[in-house]
């Protein structure tokens, strides 16, 4: 019911726009040929003083020419030129309306020209005005007793009308909505400025002028809340209506009087209209809620309302649904163009309970006839894609260019589909664009969605998240269902990185609950992973999303379901939906299914037991590459060239299978796979030894940010393999794997620092470098700390000497360290120690074949209780 409210909703918001939901207009807007809103339409059908406020205020919208004539004629009432008056203080109203006014007035005196005059002297249009009074009202002008200032000093006025008017000239000049205090207090002495003040309020013409002033304000509000030059009208609050959220408190604020039963039929309308997108449909009292409005409006025979109330028959919003119900209201209607076409389009969907394409063709020609454009774009619609009736391309394109033509969004955003999918016309992003823009400014949401769309793709301009998204916010704010699920995907397209926004968030539950799987997904996602969550100590909200998604069959949820259900030891639904998403070619999980099968799982808990098949776990692993996941590859060569599986010998090692792993996925492009096929060739391992091609497999892994093959090429400068040795080329090498983090960076800085290779010496900044990797469990970092601290004068300090050469050993037992422990006891003056520890290291080396006469010298001063003694690496027996 809830999708079906929404179809209705646009349908309904449709018909009162002119466009698919809202618009520039505060009302419907059925294309008459005068393209003058239904504000017009509406507001001459109360009063002509409402009708010439209404006339008034469109004209800040620039349709000066289309309702002159009516305002020379509504200019033969003088009590609505004192209206126009007390309405001074819209600020709004562009000079050419009161120009006109001026020129097209037998009844306008000399004393309102002059005060026009004083309180627009920059505009040029009225200073010709007053050139061509005649003298006798040029007299009489002058005599009304106003002597206004260039307003920087204090003005004794002699009249009560001259203090209106006087009052009324600040409040323009200051651009005031009847706030006292915007008057400034250099300007007007206290009593002057609280008389002003109070006269100016208690003049009936003045709270009249006032109460139209909010009744056009309760239009536009009920309207198009986010049009920029409704934003700068005045309010009671000093603030303009500033968002779709701000509709109902706002269109009550400037709608609601004493009675609204005595409001015009518009202002009621354009409440019940608030009222019913924000889902107040019963009444509250006596006059409020659509439903109560529109009951009344309708008994009162207004048209339009005929159209509200049979929308909540509808889609059963405050009622129970009934279609029958729905289209006996909208029969029943007197014949007006927008309800004629609000009949067409809900026969041409079948939202009466049944399509009807002949009907809504007849009821669409009938609107058009009695002036409607929106109904004009849509029998164009009709004609160009056959609906119900013989397919004319060429027609229903001419008539949908007339109604875009004439301004109806709808059609705009009709002729903006036709370009974008060549429906009769090449393909032509460009105008597409144009089109959707022009549609767009009416506030046609859908319009908004595909500029959204376009700039996310980069069709017809260049790809902006920034574009994408405003245009996004823009529709969504319209209550379109797709522009605010796009924005959601786009928005939380990394649930990690953004911030907390409750109104996003709000419109990703929205299309969650209703749901759209990828949003179930991204909502998982962000309850897992968004930095601005609640603590989700065990995940159950994003497994409850992610289920949600993975049992409509979206893969990456059903993956991620996995992830959390292992944690959670609830194999046997892990693998499962593991199973179905690789079935689905989603190549992570088949990457998952591959890992389990390398491992194993434990039973116990409910947990399934999986014994570890290394074959099956290859076969996944081939499978995951098939996939377009390359990382298989890498995985299935690793295993072959270790044979071990977290240091279990689980299969042969095949080092001629694992390079043929590493050569497809180095081919394919996976950084790691390169840095690895690098090391073999740098080290020949299996291959012949080549530094070059080691040299070229780093570079192109590094341009990809491997952290390994950056740290490779810095060995490779500072060694002179396969390249020429360059220190300094090694220290920008070595600084990039450090800014990554990466130890063993360090240790290799600290050695170039110290030696005062490719940079000035500096020991304090190598121990520096050293420490920092030993701390991250680098043996050989901890070697050379043991070595300065044992063999430096200047630093000798035997204790972290020893503490450092016993770590190291701990690490990796080799015989270097072993020495460096030997020396580190003689620091200690511990010299049988240190004779016991040479002789270890000795022996050592000589089981592997390594052996050095430098050996024997260490060995002979320790016997001698002689340290050893360094002094910048250099002296006898120093490493």
């Amino acid at each position: 019911m809830k999708s079906l409210f929404f179809i209705m909703l646009i349908a309904f918001t449709t018909i009162l726009s002119g466009c698919f939901v809202g618009s520039k207009t505060p009302l419907f807007t059925d294309g008459d040929d005068l393209g003058v809103s239904s504000n017009t339409y509406a507001l001459k059908n109360t009063s002509n003083e409402v009708s010439m406020m209404g006339l008034l205020l469109l004209s800040r919208k620039g349709n000066t020419h289309q309702f002159h004539d009516a305002l020379i004629a509504a200019t033969e009432d003088r009590s609505i030129i004192d209206l126009y008056q007390g309405s001074l203080v819209f600020k709004k109203i562009p000079s050419y309306s009161n120009y006109f006014l001026i020129q097209n007035t037998q009844v306008y005196n000399g004393e309102n020209i002059y005060s026009y005059w004083l309180a627009h002297k920059k505009e040029r249009r009225l200073q010709i005005s007053m050139m061509k009074l005649n003298n006798q009202q040029l007299q009489i002008a002058k005599k009304s007793g106003l002597k206004f200032s260039d307003g920087k000093r204090s003005v004794t006025v002699d009249s009560k009308e001259s203090l209106i008017e006087y009052a009324q000239y600040w409040l323009e000049l200051k651009g005031s909505d009847w706030v006292s205090d915007s008057i400034s207090e250099k300007t007007l002495a206290d009593g002057d400025r609280q008389s002003s003040f109070q006269i100016i309020e208690s003049q009936p013409i003045i709270n009249t002028a006032k109460q139209h002033i909010y009744d056009q304000l309760c239009l536009i509000a009920a309207g198009h809340p986010d049009d920029t030059d409704v934003q700068a009208l005045p309010a009671p609050n000093a603030k303009g209506v500033r968002s779709i959220s701000q509709i109902k408190p706002e269109a009550m604020a400037f709608c609601r009087r004493e009675s609204l039963n005595t409001a015009p039929f518009a202002v009621q309308y354009a409440l019940a209209r608030a009222y019913f997108q924000h889902h107040i449909y019963l009444p509250k009292g006596s006059d409020e809620g659509s439903l109560a409005i529109s009951k009344r409006l309708v008994a009162a025979g207004d048209p339009l309302a005929h159209i509200l109330l049979a929308s909540h028959y509808l889609s059963g919003t405050g009622v129970e649904k009934n279609l029958a119900k729905a289209q006996k209201i909208l029969e029943q209607s007197a014949p007006h163009p927008a309800v004629l076409a609000s009949l067409g389009y809900y026969y041409l969907y079948g939202y009466l309970g049944k399509k009807d394409e002949q009907q809504a063709k007849v009821l669409f020609e009938q609107a058009i006839e009695l002036g409607s454009v929106i109904a004009m774009g849509r029998l164009g619609l009709m004609y160009q894609n056959g609906l119900g009736i013989e397919k004319d391309q060429k027609k229903g394109l001419t008539l949908i260019i007339q109604a875009a033509n004439k301004g109806d969004s709808e059609a705009q955003y009709y002729l903006g589909n036709t370009y974008y999918y060549a429906r009769g016309t090449p393909l032509n992003y460009t105008r597409a664009l144009s089109n959707y823009k022009k549609a767009a400014a009416g506030n046609y949401a859908r319009a908004m969605y595909a500029l959204g769309f376009m700039y996310y793709q980069g069709q017809g301009v260049e790809a902006s998240r920034i574009e994408t998204l405003s245009w996004l916010r823009k529709g969504a704010k319209l209550d379109d269902i797709a522009a605010r699920d796009l924005h959601s995907e786009v928005y939380y397209n990394n649930p990690a990185t953004v911030d907390k926004n409750d109104t996003y968030q709000k419109w990703l539950l929205e299309g969650a609950e209703s749901g759209n799987p990828r949003l179930q997904f991204l909502l998982g996602s962000l309850y897992e992973n968004g930095r601005e969550q609640q603590s989700d100590k065990h995940n159950s909200r994003a497994l409850f999303w992610y289920q949600k998604a993975a049992n409509q069959g979206h893969n990456h949820a059903q993956y991620a379901s996995a992830l959390i259900l292992l944690k959670l030891r609830n194999h046997r639904d892990a693998l499962e939906y593991l199973t179905k998403a690789s079935a689905e070619n989603f190549a992570l999980a088949t990457l998952k299914l591959g890992d389990l099968h390398t491992n194993g799982l434990s039973s116990g808990n409910n947990a399934v037991a999986l014994k570890a098949d290394i074959q099956k776990a290859i076969s996944y692993y081939e499978m995951a590459a098939q996939q377009g996941n390359s990382n298989g590859l890498l995985k299935a060569g690793m295993t072959y060239y270790s044979g071990r599986i977290k240091g279990i010998r689980r299969i042969a090692i095949n080092k001629t299978k694992a390079l043929n792993y590493f050569k497809q996925a180095a081919a394919s492009g996976i950084p790691r796979a390169q840095g690895i096929l690098g090391s073999i060739y740098q080290y020949g391992d299996g291959v012949a030894q080549d530094y070059k091609k080691a040299f070229n497999l780093y570079q192109k892994a590094a341009a990809q940010d491997d952290t390994e093959s950056i740290f490779a090429l810095g060995t490779l400068y500072q060694y002179g393999y396969g390249v020429k040795q360059d220190y300094a080329q090694a220290i920008t090498w070595y600084n990039k794997a450090s800014a990554k983090q990466y130890p063993r960076s360090w240790n290799n800085l600290g050695i170039l620092i110290e030696k005062g290779r490719g940079t000035k010496r500096d020991l304090p900044n190598a121990i520096n470098f050293y420490q920092l990797a030993a701390d991250k469990g680098i043996a050989e970092a901890h070697g050379n700390l043991a070595r300065i601290w044992a063999t430096e004068p200047a630093t000798r300090n035997a204790d972290k000497a020893f503490e450092h050469a016993k770590t190291a050993i701990e690490i990796q037992d080799k015989a270097y360290f072993h020495e460096l422990l030997a020396a580190a006891y003689a620091a200690k003056g511990q010299f049988q120690d240190a004779i016991a520890e040479q002789a270890t290291a000795i022996a050592m080396s000589a089981r592997s074949n390594f052996s050095h006469p430098i050996q024997d010298y260490r060995l002979k001063l320790y016997r001698e209780h002689k340290r050893l003694t360094c002094v910048k690496e250099e002296g006898p027996g120093c490493f």
